[in-house]
């Protein structure tokens, strides 16, 4: 027997926050994997958040290889050069 059970009316639907709208390009993606290489410590979330201005799960993407399989990791000298003109976001 299964219960008839209804959504109570006293609860709010809850709705997603509107996306961003950022998104990481093949550029960031290959930023990314470096960032990952040369600092293994950092949070995902951190990264994406500092440097990306996107959520961490685009960093897990990357990180997994569930984006961006065919992007190579950043040079050492490109990586020092985006990290010398960024200023963290936060």
């Amino acid at each position: 027997m299964t219960a008839n059970i209804s959504p109570s009316p006293l609860r709010a639907k809850r709705r997603r926050a509107p996306a961003s709208g950022n998104r990481l390009s093949k550029v960031d993606a290959a930023l990314v994997k470096a960032i990952l290489s040369r600092y293994p410590g950092y949070d995902q979330h951190y990264i994406g958040v500092t440097f990306f201005g996107v959520n961490g799960g685009r960093i897990s993407e990357v990180k997994t290889g569930k984006k961006f399989v065919d992007v190579l990791a950043a040079s050492d000298a490109e990586l020092d050069a985006f990290l010398a003109s960024r200023r963290p976001l936060h």
